[in-house]
């Protein structure tokens, strides 16, 4: 069984909560193994980040290949049309293609699935970025 839940709180005491759940344990049987087993709660968080650097000096390339190294998608195709509609919402592009050979930083997405969302593009003042 799987819930969705949004919390909202101080961070520290979400964070307490969300530590609590991960150690719970719930009683769980199978039909090739009647006796009762201990399963851990799995807590797996759904988070949408934003994610704000400077485009300039190759700044979309470099963290487009941070973010999007092993570019693999687990998810479902299905899930395409829900994408659309967040950056729908949100007012902002699917995420263009990006310069693939070059450096990245060091950020290592090890067994974390990144999707891509979308991207909407600073505005300028007076000739700066507005981050």
């Amino acid at each position: 069984m799987h819930l969705y839940i949004i919390t909202r709180g101080i961070k520290g005491r979400v964070d307490r909560f969300i530590e609590q759940l991960t150690c719970m344990v719930m009683p769980y049987t199978t039909s090739t193994n009647p006796a009762v087993q201990n399963v851990q709660v799995g807590v797996r968080p759904v988070q949408f980040w934003e994610v704000v650097f400077p485009e300039q000096n190759e700044g979309y390339d470099v963290m487009c290949r941070t973010l999007f190294k092993t570019n693999k998608q687990t998810q479902h195709k299905r899930h395409h049309k829900y994408l659309a509609i967040i950056r729908k919402i949100l007012g902002i592009e699917p995420v263009k293609p990006w310069k693939k050979d070059g450096p990245c930083l060091v950020a290592e997405p090890k067994d974390v699935e990144v999707v891509q969302v979308g991207m909407k593009k600073d505005y300028y003042q007076d000739g700066n970025e507005m981050l």
